[in-house]
């Protein structure tokens, strides 16, 4: 999980890092072993497990436009945050058009 850095100095979760984030509660004790790069929530396993049995995912609040295209496409931080179709890996390239 990464962590971006609030003017408040809190850890705010990065875009990437938001899967996973539905068993935690606001004021849940997070523990960050930064020398062993480990993040632990401070909650029973049994409290956790029934916050996921009754979570549900909700409604995708964009069905068109930038919005969309961007939470279907966009790649993680680690990957370049850029658009996935914009990728240049897959197929032979076009190449330059004839000028006349």
């Amino acid at each position: 999980m990464r962590f971006s850095r609030s003017l408040r100095h809190r850890g705010q979760p990065a875009h990437d890092a938001a899967a996973g984030l539905q068993d935690q509660d606001r004021g849940d004790i997070v523990a960050i072993d930064v020398p062993n790069r480990r993040i632990e929530v401070k909650v029973p396993d049994e409290e956790l497990a029934g916050r996921r049995a009754v979570w549900q995912p909700p409604k995708p609040r964009l069905g068109r436009g930038y919005g969309w295209m961007f939470t279907e496409h966009i790649l993680r931080s680690n990957e370049g945050c850029d658009m996935d179709f914009l990728q240049t890996q897959f197929g032979e390239r076009a190449g330059e058009p004839d000028i006349f």
